[in-house]
C-alpha cells in the first residue's frame, strides 16, 4: 500500500513581501516590451508537458474511469452529497467549500452584509458553496449575502459549445441575478461589458451602494486539442476577469481566480500585479481538484482599491481584451525583484511537482493492480475523507436557507457527447460525433391545442435585444446533440461539394410524408366551401415555384376547385396593409428549395413580419398554414407563441415534402378560427412584432429565457406552454434529424464517386 504521508491533501503557497521593492512599474511602461520567457519557467513547462504527452496514447475515456477510481479524494463529493444534502453540489462546490475553510475570504469583522460578484461562474458552485459556508457558521449567520453572477449565456443559440456551460439549473431559478452584458452573450470580452457591470453592481437594489467584498473567477476554456498549451490558451480571458474584478472589487476586498500552472510570462506579470496592489496573495491547489491537472487558484487578499490601481488600470483598457498579452508583456523581467522571481520559481516547481507524482501514480496503478488494489484505495480515499471534514466542520443547514428553494432536478440542456479514444483518435473525431437517437414516429404525431393562453396574452413580456446569433449551437427547443449532428453533417457536405446546388421542381411522385397534415389542412378547407380566399405570402415573389408552394397550390384546387389562390410577397403584404381583402385562409412557407444552413436565422425578420400580416389580414373565424424550417431562437419561439395565443386551435408537427434525393422537413403550424380581429389586444400584439420585426431593433426575445420552457412541475408539465415547447421540440428534432440524414448520403454518394 503506498504511504499516505506520499500523497498531499491541500497544497499551498504563500508569497512573502520581502523588502520595500515589490512595487509596479510607472503605468506608462506596461505591456511596452516584447515577449520574454523566464528560462528556469520554461525548464519546469518542458519538464511537465514531457510527462503529460506520455498519457496522449491512453483512451481517454478509460483513462478518465481510472483516474477517477484512483484520485484519493474521488469520494469526497458524494459523501458530501449524502451526508449533507447541499445544493447544487459540484466539484467546484467542494473546491471553493475547501477553500473557503483554508483562508480567510471572509473577514471576521462581516456581520451585516456581504456582496459578492461571481465570474464565469456557470453552473453556480461557488455561490451555492458559499451561500452553505454562511448559512452554517455561527459568526455570519446575521450575514446577509447578495451576489450578481455572470457566465457565457446558455440560452444565447450563438455562443459556442466548447465555451459555454449549457447547465441552467441554478440560472432558471435565479435569472435577475445573473448579468449578461447588453449583448445577451455573456461574453465578459465584450468591450462594453465592464462598464455595464459596474453600472449593474452601482444599482443593484439588494447592494444598498455597499462594496463589493469579493469577486471570484472560474473561467476556462475546452483545451483538450492543445493541453500542453492551456495556460497561454486562457490568457486573454484570465486577463479580462482580473481586469474586470479590479475595478468593481471594494478596498480590502478579496479576488479569487483559477489558473494554470503560471509557467508563462503574462501569468508571472499578473501574479506580479496582484502582489503589488493586494496585501496578501496565495496559490491554493484544493485537494478536491484532480490532482493530475494543471489548475490551482489565487486568492489575493486585502485591495489597495480601485482608486488607487486607477492609472495601471486606464493603461490596461488600452489594451482590452488582451488578445495580444502573450506577445506583449505587462512587465520587464527587469521590473520583478529577484525575491519575488525565485518565490514564483519555487511556487510553479512545487504545483508542477505535485502533479507529476499524481499522474505518474496514476500510471503506475493502471499497470500495477495488486490483489490488495481496491482496499488500498479505499482506505485511502476514507483519509482524505476524513481529512476534508475536519478542516471544513460542514454542517447540515436547512432548505430554507438555499439560493433556491424549489430546485430544478436536471438542466433544461443536455450536454454533447463526451470525445471517446486516444488522444490522437479525439483530434481526428472532433468533428464525428456520434448520431443522436430520434424518434421517427412523429411525422403523424401533431400535437394539437384549444386555447393556448387563459391568462392576458401579453403577460409576463420583457423585450430583450441582444446580439443575433449568426448561427445555431444549441436551443431551448431541441436537443444540443441533434443540433451538433446537422451542423457538423452541413459542414462536411459543404466541405466535399455534396450539397445540391441546383433546387428541385415538383413533378409527379412528390410526396408529402405527414399526411395527417394534408388532411387537417383539407377538413379546414371544406368548412370554407363557396367561400374560400385564399393569400399565398411568400418570402420573396420568386418563391412562387417552391416545392411547398406548388404542393399547397396542388392540394387547395383539389379539395376546392373553386378556390381563388392570391399570391403575394411578405413585404408587399406587411406595407399594403391588407388591401386585397380578408382572406379566409392564408398559406406562408419558409423553407427553402435549395441547402442553406439555419435559414431561421437569416430569416428571423420576415418571419415575424409574416406574421404580422396574417394577424392583419385575417378576419375572425379565419385559419393559415405556416411553414418554418425550424423554432430555434427564443424570439422566434416566443412571437409563435404569441402568435398562437390569437387563434382558438393550433396544430403543430414535423413536416416533410420529399421528391427524388430531395427532403424538405419543416415546421408546420395550422392555426384555427382567429378571434382577436378590431380588439385592443391585436393592436398591442402588433405593435410588439413590428418593433422587433426591425432589423436594427436586435431583439433577441420577448419574454425572459425562462418563461417558456418545459417545467418539471408535474402540476404544469401538461399545461398548454410546456405542451407547445414540447411540441416545437419534438418537430424541430426530426426535421434535423431528417436533414443530416439527407445530408449523409449524398456525402457518402459524393465521397463514393
Amino acid at each position: 500500500m503506498e504511504s499516505n504521508d506520499d500523497i498531499s491533501f491541500t497544497k499551498i503557497f504563500n508569497y512573502d513581501k520581502t523588502g520595500n521593492d515589490w512595487d509596479l512599474p510607472e503605468p506608462a511602461t506596461l505591456f511596452s516590451c516584447a515577449k520574454q520567457d523566464v528560462n528556469s519557467l520554461i525548464q519546469l513547462k518542458s519538464s511537465l508537458n514531457k510527462v503529460k504527452s506520455s498519457l496522449n496514447g491512453y483512451d481517454i475515456k478509460e483513462w478518465n474511469k481510472h483516474t477517477n477510481y484512483v484520485n484519493p479524494a474521488g469520494r469526497i463529493l458524494q459523501t458530501v452529497r449524502k451526508r449533507f444534502e447541499p445544493e447544487l453540489p459540484t466539484q467546484a462546490w467542494c473546491k471553493f467549500y475547501e477553500i473557503l475553510s483554508h483562508y480567510l475570504v471572509i473577514p471576521f469583522q462581516c456581520d451585516t452584509k456581504f456582496n459578492a460578484v461571481h465570474l464565469c461562474e456557470a453552473p453556480g458552485g461557488f455561490i451555492c458553496s458559499l451561500n452553505h459556508f454562511l448559512k452554517s457558521h455561527e459568526q455570519f449567520k446575521n450575514v446577509k449575502y447578495t451576489w450578481i453572477a455572470n457566465a457565457l449565456n446558455p440560452y444565447h443559440e450563438g455562443n459556442a459549445l466548447d465555451q459555454c456551460i449549457l447547465d441552467d439549473r441554478l440560472i432558471c431559478k435565479t435569472l435577475r441575478s445573473w448579468y449578461f452584458g447588453k449583448d445577451n452573450t455573456g461574453n465578459i470580452m465584450q468591450q462594453d461589458f465592464l462598464d455595464d457591470l459596474k453600472d449593474k453592481c452601482k444599482c443593484h437594489t439588494t447592494f444598498d451602494s455597499n462594496p463589493v467584498d469579493l469577486v471570484t473567477a472560474d473561467g476556462s476554456f475546452n483545451c483538450q486539442s492543445q493541453p500542453a498549451e492551456q495556460e497561454t490558451i486562457v490568457a486573454h480571458l484570465k486577463y479580462t476577469e482580473a481586469f474586470t474584478a479590479l475595478h468593481i472589487l471594494g478596498t480590502g476586498g478579496t479576488f479569487v481566480i483559477k489558473m494554470f500552472t503560471l509557467f508563462e510570462y503574462h501569468s508571472v506579470s499578473l501574479i506580479y500585479l496582484f502582489c503589488c496592489i493586494f496585501d496578501s496573495v496565495t496559490v491554493i491547489k484544493p485537494a478536491t481538484s484532480k490532482a493530475g491537472n494543471s489548475e490551482a487558484y489565487v486568492v489575493s487578499a486585502g485591495y489597495c482599491g480601485s482608486i488607487t490601481a486607477k492609472p495601471y488600470l486606464d493603461k490596461m483598457a488600452e489594451y482590452f481584451p488582451f488578445k495580444d498579452v502573450i506577445e506583449k508583456h505587462m512587465s520587464m523581467i527587469s521590473v520583478f525583484p529577484d525575491s519575488f522571481l525565485e518565490q514564483h520559481v519555487n511556487c510553479t516547481k512545487y504545483f508542477s511537482e505535485h502533479q507529476k507524482v499524481a499522474i505518474g501514480r496514476n500510471v503506475h496503478l493502471f499497470h500495477h493492480r495488486s490483489r490488495f488494489f481496491s482496499t488500498d484505495i479505499k482506505a485511502l480515499q476514507q483519509i482524505f475523507i476524513q481529512r476534508y471534514f475536519d478542516l471544513c466542520e460542514m454542517r447540515r443547514i436547512s432548505p430554507n436557507s438555499y439560493i433556491v428553494r424549489n430546485p430544478v432536478a436536471k438542466s433544461h440542456f443536455r450536454q454533447t457527447p463526451k470525445m471517446e479514444g486516444t488522444f490522437s483518435k479525439r483530434v481526428m473525431q472532433r468533428n464525428n460525433l456520434e448520431r443522436p437517437v430520434v424518434e421517427q414516429n412523429l411525422w403523424n404525431k401533431p400535437m394539437d391545442f384549444n386555447r393556448m393562453c387563459d391568462e392576458p396574452i401579453l403577460n409576463g413580456v420583457v423585450l430583450t435585444s441582444g446580439l443575433v446569433p449568426k448561427e445555431i449551437n444549441s436551443s431551448l427547443y431541441c436537443s444540443t446533440d441533434v443540433i451538433v449532428s446537422y451542423s457538423n453533417a452541413y459542414q462536411e457536405a459543404a466541405t466535399h461539394g455534396a450539397l445540391q446546388e441546383t433546387p428541385p421542381t415538383l413533378q409527379t411522385g412528390s410526396k408529402m410524408l405527414s399526411e395527417n397534415l394534408q388532411e387537417c389542412i383539407c377538413h379546414i378547407i371544406r368548412r370554407y366551401e363557396g367561400l374560400v380566399t385564399t393569400l399565398c405570402l411568400l418570402p420573396d415573389t420568386r418563391d412562387k415555384v417552391s416545392l411547398y408552394t406548388s404542393w399547397f397550390e396542388s392540394l387547395l384546387k383539389s379539395t376546392c376547385p373553386n378556390s381563388v389562390m392570391t399570391f403575394q410577397s411578405v413585404e408587399q403584404q406587411f406595407s399594403s396593409n391588407c388591401t386585397l381583402g380578408k382572406p379566409n385562409f392564408i398559406f406562408c412557407n419558409f423553407v427553402s428549395d435549395s441547402n442553406q444552413v439555419w435559414c431561421e436565422v437569416n430569416l428571423r425578420s420576415k418571419i415575424i413580419c409574416a406574421l404580422i400580416s396574417i394577424l392583419q389580414a385575417l378576419p375572425n373565424g379565419g385559419s393559415c398554414l405556416v411553414i418554418l424550417p425550424s423554432v430555434l431562437l427564443r424570439l422566434i419561439a416566443h412571437a409563435l407563441y404569441i402568435f398562437s395565443c390569437t387563434f382558438e386551435h393550433i396544430h403543430i408537427q414535423a413536416t416533410c415534402l420529399h421528391h427524388a434525393d430531395t427532403d424538405l422537413p419543416g415546421v408546420a403550424v395550422v392555426a384555427e378560427n382567429f378571434g382577436l380581429q378590431g380588439s385592443e389586444t391585436l393592436d398591442r400584439v402588433l405593435k410588439l412584432f413590428q418593433e422587433s420585426s426591425m432589423e436594427s431593433s436586435g431583439i433577441v426575445e420577448f419574454f425572459p429565457a425562462t418563461y417558456l420552457m418545459i417545467s418539471e412541475d408535474s402540476s404544469l408539465a401538461t399545461s398548454p406552454k410546456s405542451k407547445f415547447v414540447s411540441a416545437l421540440k419534438s418537430a424541430n428534432e426530426v426535421c434535423l434529424d431528417k436533414l443530416t440524414t439527407m445530408l449523409e448520403k449524398r456525402l457518402k454518394l459524393q465521397t463514393a464517386v
